[in-house]
């Protein structure tokens, strides 16, 4: 008995480095009636030569370009070009394991469930990835999915472990659950996943996931990414406007919180996850300031010996000062006083 076709989505953004490796990975698929779809949106690099160039040489891959600045709709475009019912993703930067779909698949019927997901582990270039697959790997089926996006939201990808994350990544869906998705609530590039799974998770009929303990995805960390660039505090672009990650944050919590507004206990949920955030983004703010107290300490010490050597100090004086004005001013750091106040405002009290 033939199985279902398997939708292979993966969006393309300038990884021409990275792409072919990708690519491979998703050739190897023990589970052999896949298609795939590439989805180039608006390279400027090679990656459109490389897709067409996998493309001629494949019959099940197939080759679209878009424009649309935004990996959800991206997405949203390789579902509408897909002709299977069941569909998955894979950045093109990262790899998937051989048995991605095959086990996945398997989890999902045999669980009569509308999702599977595999667990996600991070890698760096040059790394061994050592991709291990057990033959029948534990499957557990989990119930109520947005506790489940609330549990795992604040995952730890420092380690080498593997986790199930809250992202689209490492899941094999069944299509109909993309039917409805609002996507005009996504305008951003960037944590699309915080508008787009929840929708997903509230489409599930039966409220109820197949969790695979394996490792079947592997997430590349690069300094060059949309996520690094993000975190290190960049403006987010955001509709006509440029937002800092944690107002971009407070949208999502707000969004779920009306989507879920049915439930009694989304409000405890929401908290969960913001818990986590404060903590997070006030280690990472505590962070900026020891830096910028560095900076001021080697403004200090150049000031002392600038006494003999004025001139070969004074440039890097006034440098060094701007930045920390740069940094103090910025609205990420603007943004950051807000969250870590309840933690200074504690201190105080304390002494």
């Amino acid at each position: 008995m033939k199985r279902e076709t398997v939708s292979i989505i993966v969006p393309v953004y300038n990884t021409d480095k990275y792409l072919s490796e990708c690519v491979y990975s998703i050739l190897n698929q023990t589970y052999e009636n896949i298609e795939i779809i590439l989805v180039n949106d608006a390279s400027a690099d090679g990656s459109e030569e490389i897709c067409k160039k996998y493309q001629k040489k494949d019959k099940r891959i197939k080759y679209l370009k878009v424009n649309n600045h935004n990996a959800a709709l991206t997405r949203r475009d390789g579902i509408r070009k897909s002709t299977g019912q069941l569909v998955c993703f894979c950045d093109s930067d990262d790899i998937i394991s051989p048995k991605y779909v095959e086990i996945m698949y398997d989890a999902l019927t045999k669980s009569n469930v509308d999702v599977a997901t595999g667990k996600l582990r991070t890698f760096n270039d040059g790394d061994n990835v050592g991709i291990l697959n057990t033959k029948n790997p534990k499957v557990a089926i989990k119930h109520d999915l947005i506790k489940l996006f609330a549990d795992s939201y604040h995952v730890d990808l420092a380690g080498k472990s593997s986790v199930v994350m809250q992202s689209i990544n490492a899941k094999l869906f069944k299509k109909k659950l993309f039917e409805n998705i609002d996507y005009t609530v996504v305008k951003t590039n960037v944590f699309e996943d915080n508008f787009i799974m929840p929708q997903i998770y509230k489409n599930v009929e039966n409220d109820k996931i197949a969790i695979i303990d394996e490792t079947l995805y592997f997430y590349r960390l690069r300094a060059s990414s949309i996520m690094q660039s993000t975190s290190s505090g960049e403006g987010i672009p955001y509709g006509n406007k440029e937002i800092s990650y944690p107002e971009l944050f407070v949208i999502a919590m707000q969004y779920i919180s009306k989507l879920y507004g049915h439930r009694k206990d989304i409000q405890d949920l929401i908290y969960k996850i913001e818990a986590e955030e404060f903590y997070d983004h006030s280690v990472g703010f505590f962070g900026q300031q020891k830096y910028i107290n560095d900076l001021k300490q080697v403004i200090v010490d150049q000031d002392r010996q600038s006494k003999d050597k004025e001139k070969e100090f004074d440039k890097a004086i006034t440098e060094k000062d701007s930045q920390i004005q740069n940094m103090i001013n910025s609205r990420t750091y603007q943004i950051g006083l807000i969250f870590t106040a309840p933690y200074h405002a504690l201190r105080r009290l304390v002494k």
